[in-house]
């Protein structure tokens, strides 16, 4: 009895760690964050659930703070270390990784990381779709504006409602692509401002 008492305070403990660390995420107070997610990982080893979430958490931070590598390093522990706690967490994990290819420009990396959500990771819907958007953004950036088509007709017709679909169905209908990297880079949060109710 002591010992399931003592389990059970120990989960109550992780989880306030990981609460107060995404709040000081929240708020910009990333040291802070760092040391709640950190504490998770030093203190609840026995709790790889828990572990998963606060890593992926610290290359969250990381990614937010265009420390790339250290984004890198953070999300690949989560795939090494915790691929089984949650399909889901390493499916976005993955896709993070993804992203940060692209920044990086490279983009054969970036297709490598996107593909393995898109046939790792079926079952996990939210991750798939972002990766097939980001597939076509790829595509996009290489100046591959029919394999960009493709990609992005895909979000369209396999993730018909989600707001990535509806994104990607108005760039599709509404702007040339070899215009749409134009206003990416002019405003890199154009699309994620728009109503695309």
């Amino acid at each position: 009895l002591e010992a399931k008492f003592n389990r059970r305070i120990n989960i109550i403990e992780s989880r306030s760690h990981v609460g107060r660390g995404y709040d000081y995420k929240r708020e910009g107070r990333y040291e802070e964050a760092l040391k709640e997610f950190n504490a998770v990982l030093d203190k609840y080893k026995d709790k790889p659930l828990s572990c998963a979430i606060a890593q992926r958490a610290i290359g969250d931070i990381y990614f937010e703070q265009s420390k790339y590598e250290e984004a890198l390093k953070a999300y690949t522990i989560v795939l090494e270390k915790y691929e089984g706690q949650s399909r889901i967490i390493s499916a976005l994990a993955q896709a993070c990784i993804g992203k940060i290819y692209i920044l990086m420009g490279k983009y054969e990396d970036a297709l490598k990381a996107h593909n393995t959500v898109l046939n790792k990771y079926k079952d996990q819907r939210e991750a798939c779709v972002i990766a097939q958007h980001e597939i076509g953004y790829i595509y996009l950036r290489m100046g591959k504006y029919e394999e960009a088509k493709g990609a992005w007709n895909k979000v369209v017709n396999e993730y018909n409602g989600h707001p990535y679909a509806k994104i990607t169905k108005y760039i599709l209908e509404n702007i040339p692509l070899e215009s749409v990297q134009n206003l990416i880079d002019e405003d890199k949060n154009i699309f994620s401002r728009a109503n695309f109710k």
